[in-house]
């Protein structure tokens, strides 16, 4: 699949003159949150009716299931190669692949969960394997000046 580019206008852009600040945002386990439908305010969960299967019924599905064929791989048509910086007002989306986006403006470039590795796995060997290539070339990537992290590929739980 290759690159989604998007070209908007922004309605308020950052003025120039005005300072640029960062906060580094972080989620964090150790603090509480006002409780929700699907979180007692320290843990995420799914509402409803709770979850009945253990360790051992996970085991038993991933010996005893039927295993369709994965995907072979397939290159893109296409790469993107994105400029340096993006000024002004305009914005540039470019979709990389799974969550990952590289987003263009006012001079700033954001990367969204960012994934270039053949799995989505912390092992080399293990996890779903890629079918496409990222539509970005890792060591075509414009100097990044944030990382926006949504969730964890590896973390089970």
């Amino acid at each position: 699949m290759s690159c989604c580019l998007l070209s908007l206008e922004l309605s308020n852009p950052v003025p120039k003159n005005e300072k640029k600040t960062t906060m580094p945002i972080r989620w964090r386990r150790d603090v509480d949150r006002p409780p929700t439908d699907h979180c007692d305010g320290r843990r995420f969960f799914n509402p409803g009716r709770p979850m009945t299967t253990g360790a051992c019924d996970l085991l038993t599905w991933m010996v005893t299931r039927r295993r369709g064929p994965w995907p072979g791989f397939r290159p893109n048509a296409s790469q993107d190669l994105p400029p340096e910086r993006v000024a002004g007002a305009d914005l540039r989306i470019c979709f990389v692949g799974h969550a990952t986006v590289l987003l263009q403006t006012a001079g700033i470039n954001l990367l969204t969960d960012p994934v270039w590795s053949q799995r989505a796995s912390p092992l080399r060997w293990a996890g779903p394997k890629r079918v496409h290539p990222p539509g970005i070339d890792f060591d075509a990537l414009p100097p990044i000046d944030a990382v926006l992290v949504s969730h964890n590929h590896y973390e089970p739980s």
